[in-house]
C-alpha cells in the first residue's frame, strides 16, 4: 500500500531527525575507538590473518558505500526517489551505520606497533585532541549544517527553499583544499597504542583520505565549474603538495 503524502512526509521526517541523533550519539564512540577502542588489548579472535582481513573488510564497509553514495550518478538516482533535501540526511545515515559497525565489530590485532608512556602519552592525546578541533573548525567554515545534511532538510522540514551553499575559501580552506581530509588522517593516527589492525585503518583510511580529496575535487568542478577551477589554481589540495593532482592546478 503506497504512504499517502502525509504520512509520507512524517516518514522523511523521521529520517531527518534521527539522521542528527544518530551521527550526534556516534561521534563520542569514534572518538573513542580511533584513540583506545582500535588497540584495545585483546587475544586474536581467529588469528592475526583472518583478523586483519576481517578489519579490511569492516573499513571497506565504511568506504566503498560512502564513495558509491557521493557519485552524481547514484545521487542523483537517490534523488528521484527521495525528496532531494533528504539526501544529505541518508548519506549520514549511511556513514554513521557503517561506522558504528566498524565500532561494534572490530578485531583488535596483537603486535604494538608503538606503545607511548609518561610524557609521550600526553603529548599523543594532545594532538589527538588538536585533530578533532581542527576537524571541527574546517566542518564550522564549510558548514556544519551541510556536512550533515541538517541545513537543507530544516528548509524542507520548514517548507523553505534550501539555501544555496556558496564555495568557502576562507580560514583553513585559503590554505590548502581539504581540510576535513586533512584532519581525519591526523587523527587516525593519533593514538597512544598502534596495534596491526589500527596501523591497517591508519593507512587505509590514509589512502582513501587522499583518493576521496582527488574525486572531491573532480564533482566540485562539475558542479561549480570556473569559480571551482579557479580555486584549485591557487590553492593547492593537501599542505605541502604544490603540484600534481592534489596540488595547485
Amino acid at each position: 500500500m503506497p504512504l499517502t503524502p502525509p504520512m509520507s512526509r512524517m516518514l522523511w521526517i523521521g529520517v531527518g531527525l534521527s539522521a542528527q541523533v544518530a551521527f550526534h550519539l556516534l561521534v563520542p564512540a569514534l572518538i573513542w575507538f580511533m584513540h583506545f577502542g582500535a588497540s584495545a588489548p585483546a587475544a586474536s579472535t581467529w588469528g592475526p590473518a583472518a583478523d586483519l582481513a576481517w578489519d579490511a573488510l569492516l573499513i571497506l564497509g565504511f568506504v566503498v558505500p560512502h564513495s558509491i553514495l557521493l557519485m552524481p550518478p547514484v545521487r542523483s538516482w537517490i534523488n528521484r526517489h527521495a525528496p532531494p533535501a533528504l539526501w544529505g540526511s541518508l548519506f549520514t545515515w549511511a556513514t554513521t551505520i557503517a561506522l558504528a559497525a566498524m565500532i561494534l565489530l572490530w578485531h583488535p590485532v596483537a603486535g604494538a606497533v608503538w606503545d607511548l608512556r609518561g610524557t609521550a602519552y600526553g603529548l599523543m592525546l594532545g594532538a589527538a585532541a588538536a585533530s578533532w578541533l581542527a576537524l571541527a573548525y574546517s566542518m564550522w567554515l564549510g558548514g556544519f549544517g551541510w556536512q550533515t545534511g541538517w541545513t537543507s532538510f530544516h528548509a524542507w522540514w520548514r517548507g523553505q527553499p534550501i539555501p544555496r551553499r556558496d564555495l568557502c575559501d576562507r580560514g583553513a580552506y585559503a590554505v590548502f583544499r581539504h581540510p576535513i581530509y586533512a584532519s581525519f588522517v591526523a587523527i587516525s593516527w593519533a593514538a597512544p597504542t598502534m596495534d596491526l589492525g589500527h596501523l591497517l585503518l591508519s593507512v587505509l583510511m590514509t589512502a582513501y583520505c587522499l583518493l576521496g580529496s582527488v574525486a572531491k575535487d573532480r564533482r566540485l568542478l562539475r558542479f561549480i565549474g570556473d569559480p571551482y577551477r579557479a580555486y584549485m589554481a591557487r590553492v593547492p589540495g593537501w599542505p605541502a603538495m604544490p603540484r600534481g593532482m592534489l596540488g595547485r592546478g
